[in-house]
């Protein structure tokens, strides 16, 4: 075990990566998803062979993306129900 921390160690020290605060992190990353979202707004909200739940001419549009198998898109499910209920 000593050796292998050392050895992670060395290698930091031969290969340094620059430091980028988590802050910096998250204003690129929604910087990238605004971009995105410029880009291929139009293919996201006017797709005619989207799915529609709720009302159809609503002021709200939620755009979802999801995976089955993803634990935080299951607990986000009732809350979109909710909101669309009360939209309705």
């Amino acid at each position: 075990m000593r050796q292998r921390s050392t050895f992670a160690r060395s290698g930091y020290r031969e290969r340094p990566q620059p430091y980028l605060p988590s802050r910096d992190i998250r204003v690129k990353c929604r910087r990238a998803a605004r971009e995105t979202l410029k880009i291929h707004r139009r293919e996201l909200l006017d797709d005619p062979a989207s799915p529609i739940a709720g009302n159809p001419r609503g002021d709200v549009t939620i755009v979802e993306f999801f995976d089955y198998r993803c634990p935080f898109c299951k607990r986000v499910e009732p809350a979109l129900k909710a909101l669309l209920k009360e939209d309705a």
